[in-house]
């Protein structure tokens, strides 16, 4: 049975679930999601990290940037569903947008300064990473996509996580080029492209929650 009504007790108005208990029926359901999505993106982080100090790619190294960003973006997405003031969650999902474009510009400064100097990468273990940190979003995103999409900081760590996929393709395509062409500059070349995407990606989010900061009320409401 599918119910369709409004708890007051929820930071967030218009919950679509099935079976869920208490006085927020999808809180919960959020909140599980995201702590294991915030557990596999920051896991995984590491090992992009690593992977991007062993290969020498700047794609892997900016990917690993936008997984910190995921991960920050999951943990304030957690708090986000469990608080009962729905402009203090448009707070955190805009922090969320803001944080996207920082990534962006420090990928376009990386990829600037490696252009201008061009250096050896190792196209083998960048493609493994690379390979390994879509599978991780694919999964991540599968965890995510399956909550509450009405919530605004739910659609914002899906957003992170939606973006960070694409980066994981372009480090994948970079790394298949570097290894049957020997062309290194495919690597902050497509690390540019991903920087753009980001960018793309984070405007619609910022617009949408400073539209709901000025749409929420002045005064709190009482419970």
């Amino acid at each position: 049975m599918i119910h369709n009504h409004t708890h007051k007790d929820c930071p967030e108005q218009g919950y679509f679930h099935k079976g869920q208990s208490g006085n927020c029926p999808t809180a919960g359901a959020n909140s599980r999601r995201l702590l294991i999505a915030a557990s596999l993106t920051g896991s995984f982080m590491l090992v992009e990290v690593a992977g991007g100090m062993i290969s020498g790619s700047l794609a892997l190294i900016a990917d690993a940037g936008h997984m910190l960003t995921d991960f920050l973006a999951l943990i304030a997405a957690y708090i986000g569903v469990n608080l009962r003031s729905k402009k203090a969650a448009s707070y955190i999902a805009l922090g969320s947008g803001v944080s996207l474009l920082a990534v962006a510009a420090w990928v376009f400064k990386e990829a600037y300064e490696r252009i201008g100097h061009p250096h050896e990468v190792l196209g083998g273990p960048m493609l493994i990473v690379a390979v390994l940190g879509l599978l991780v979003n694919i999964i991540v995103f599968k965890i995510l996509i399956g909550g509450d999409r009405e919530n605004l900081n739910m659609r914002a760590a899906i957003l992170h996580v939606a973006t960070d996929m694409l980066g994981s393709v372009a480090a994948i395509l970079a790394a298949v080029i570097i290894l049957f062409t020997g062309y290194y500059l495919a690597d902050p070349i497509l690390s540019t492209v991903v920087g753009g995407l980001i960018i793309i990606s984070a405007l619609p989010l910022i617009k949408g929650s400073v539209k709901a900061l000025k749409d929420a009320p002045a005064h709190k409401s009482s419970s």
